[in-house]
């Protein structure tokens, strides 16, 4: 699984759309430092609980539990 997870992607689109210029591996690093992904790209449990990101982050790969079955 890619560490470019749906969460890394998706910053980094919104980052490019503010009009800051960065790659996939600079979001990856600023997300990790900042405690909001683990190194395997997915949301850390503090992330979760704080809201910042939806439920559908804490199934795998981005699917929410209703799409798993």
């Amino acid at each position: 699984m890619s560490k470019y997870t749906p969460l890394v992607k998706d910053m980094q689109k919104d980052l490019k759309k503010k009009g800051f210029k960065i790659s996939l591996e600079q979001t990856y690093q600023k997300l990790v430092k900042a405690n909001f992904i683990d190194v395997d790209g997915n949301p850390t449990k503090w992330t979760i609980e704080n809201g910042y990101v939806g439920v559908e982050y804490s199934y795998p790969q981005g699917m929410q539990a209703s799409q798993e079955q």
